[in-house]
């Protein structure tokens, strides 16, 4: 599911469609599981990026209640931490209608000092968790509200594969 771009006066949209690009794209991911405190005491999400940007962590704004989304109110939203992991991820298109199936798309996270680990076991392999993708520039992340593309936003089913390199 796709949710409309968000920001002001359309600037991200009028940003990439110009001849150079000036500033980097950034994908973050959010993982919520309601009433689980997995982000911590009172914090039913996990905060993370790719790492693609060079940099370790990421800053940026999130929603304090998912009920929210689209909110041009700054008070609705906190700043976060995005810690940086190695992930890949794919499926992520959007087909025109008639296609007759929905996109599934596959995310593969580093399991990084058995990072993962803990949550796959505490919280039941974290199916029916939702995996949010958000993408905005770089030059974005101070913003507040955020300028962000569309979001991407699935749930998990199921656990494909664990190792110790990888979940």
């Amino acid at each position: 599911m796709t949710n409309p771009i968000v920001g002001t006066n359309n600037a991200l949209v009028t940003d990439v469609q110009g001849q150079a690009q000036s500033s980097a794209f950034i994908t973050v991911f959010e993982i919520e599981l309601p009433d689980s405190n997995i982000g911590g005491t009172g914090l039913d999400k996990l905060f993370f990026h790719d790492g693609r940007n060079g940099t370790s962590d990421i800053t940026w704004y999130s929603l304090d209640n998912e009920s929210d989304f689209g909110s041009t109110t700054s008070s609705k939203y906190s700043q976060r931490t995005y810690t940086a992991l190695p992930i890949e991820s794919e499926g992520w298109e959007v087909r025109g209608s008639g296609s007759g199936t929905l996109p599934r798309p596959t995310v593969r996270m580093g399991n990084i000092n058995q990072f993962f680990k803990t949550y796959l076991a505490d919280w039941d392999d974290l199916v029916g968790a939702k995996v949010i993708r958000r993408r905005t520039l770089q030059k974005y992340l101070g913003t507040n509200p955020p300028v962000e593309f569309n979001r991407d936003v699935y749930y998990i089913e199921r656990k494909a594969k664990e190792s110790a390199m990888m979940v």
